[in-house]
């Protein structure tokens, strides 16, 4: 049956009408071919090189930058990962001095003091020895060990203990991200994926009382300011599966909560500090949390 049967007395001609969906359909499979043919740019073309004076040796030397214009943001991992199409970007968030060893990730590179320069330059541009010319692209390996010089200089420096575990906390996505990158069928990468594992889980210890213990989550806790309020709240609440429904139950919470922060929470160590700004060694008269050398939770701004 032909649902324009009777529309010939309109002077009208309608064979070849019986399937109404067969343009879209036509449409549809050109549009999934152009899609397959679409090329999939280089990781080298999402890079440039930026010039960066050595705060410990004052040499210039380039490092590799994001083009932030060029990266197209992808939903989140449950514990807020950044993802982008095509590119890892925490690959390249690290500038490590080739002349010196002085390495830092890119927001911390600058900031230094005198007592820390000398700190830096007795325990490790002493000892330093150059890797040779780096890749043009890092793959996870490269990078992964990069964080780890950026660590071990934040050790040296003594560095606050934000930076030691907001450069933990990348280390271990960057794991996930090699191990995601694994073939599971290859049996020969069986003992490096167990390896990435380890490594991931080793960021959920944490230090309670002079003794080590392991989590089996993390809770993002994260600084939320409402309109017409000049003093932020902090809201806690599981990470979930879900990245779109923990930022619905985050945005419900944010809405309902009336104390500055759950007291619930207060001295829990299964949080990760997110907030909308960078945070500061100091916010107001006093830190935001009592100076303990134990405290190793993550602050990410």
């Amino acid at each position: 049956m032909n649902l324009f049967e009777g529309l010939e007395k309109f002077g009208l001609k309608t064979e070849g009408t019986e399937n109404l969906f067969e343009e879209e359909k036509r449409t549809s499979a050109s549009t999934e071919q152009g899609e397959a043919k679409e090329e999939i740019p280089s990781e080298e073309s999402f890079l440039l090189e930026k010039s960066v004076r050595c705060t410990v040796c004052d040499k210039v030397f380039k490092t590799k930058m994001i083009k932030n214009g060029r990266v197209k943001r992808l939903e989140p991992d449950f514990d807020l990962r950044p993802r982008f199409m095509y590119i890892d970007t925490l690959k390249y968030d690290v500038a490590s001095c080739p002349n010196c060893g002085y390495t830092a990730m890119n927001r911390y590179f600058e900031h230094l003091s005198s007592i820390q320069i000398k700190l830096i330059k007795e325990k490790i541009c002493a000892n330093f020895k150059p890797t040779g010319e780096e890749p043009a692209v890092y793959d996870y390996d490269t990078a992964i060990n990069r964080y780890k010089l950026a660590l071990f200089n934040t050790l040296v420096k003594k560095g606050k203990a934000s930076e030691k575990a907001y450069t933990c906390l990348k280390i271990s996505w960057l794991y996930r991200g090699k191990l995601e990158g694994m073939d599971e069928k290859d049996a020969s990468l069986e003992q490096e994926r167990r390896e990435c594992l380890e490594q991931q889980e080793a960021f959920c210890i944490r230090i309670h009382e002079g003794r080590l213990f392991v989590l089996d989550e993390l809770m993002p806790s994260c600084t939320v300011l409402r309109p017409g309020e000049e003093a932020f709240r902090i809201i806690s609440l599981p990470a979930g599966e879900n990245p779109a429904d923990f930022c619905r139950r985050a945005g419900a919470l944010a809405q309902t909560q009336t104390a500055l922060y759950d007291e619930k929470t207060e001295g829990c160590d299964d949080l990760i500090y997110f907030s909308c700004l960078p945070w500061l060694p100091v916010l107001s008269l006093t830190n935001e949390r009592h100076v303990d050398p134990d405290d190793c939770i993550p602050r990410v701004g």
